[in-house]
């Protein structure tokens, strides 16, 4: 089973909404992670029910902002901070299924993430402490 190129766009999105350019933080955004390649190895080793499981996921995503926030619009449509909003609220969604669907996301994200170079250094290098690190909670309800 192969990623198709909604599934390229759908995953970009999602994972430019999770892991934003932080200039404060010295860490490269999902914008510069080659997602579209990470994916097609992901489909290339395994097997057809991860890559089923992540096209499913990457779908709620989507379309998250009718079940979160009650418009009828795409991730792709909002502005950045209701992409993050609606994103937020489906990881604390009542139903357990939608919410997994956000952290398994989240999850293999981070590995292409935590993999680029710059964003690696940066993980390896001396710590900082921890307030530097966290974003203004005002952006998120």
């Amino acid at each position: 089973m192969r990623f198709t190129i909604g599934d390229h766009r759908a995953a970009r999105i999602t994972c430019e909404t999770i892991f934003p350019h932080d200039d404060h933080a010295e860490l490269a955004g999902a914008e510069h992670l080659d997602i579209e390649n990470f994916l097609d190895d992901i489909a290339a080793h395994a097997p057809w029910r991860a890559v089923l499981a992540l096209k499913v996921a990457f779908l709620v995503c989507m379309v998250s902002p009718l079940l979160t926030l009650g418009r009828f619009a795409t991730l792709e449509s909002l502005a950045p901070e209701y992409r993050e909003k609606a994103l937020y609220k489906l990881l604390y969604h009542p139903n357990y299924f939608l919410r997994q669907l956000v952290a398994v996301i989240k999850g293999v994200s981070a590995l292409l993430y935590s993999a680029y170079p710059s964003n690696r250094a940066r993980i390896l290098s001396a710590p900082r402490p921890l307030l530097q690190l966290i974003r203004s909670p005002s952006k998120v309800p």
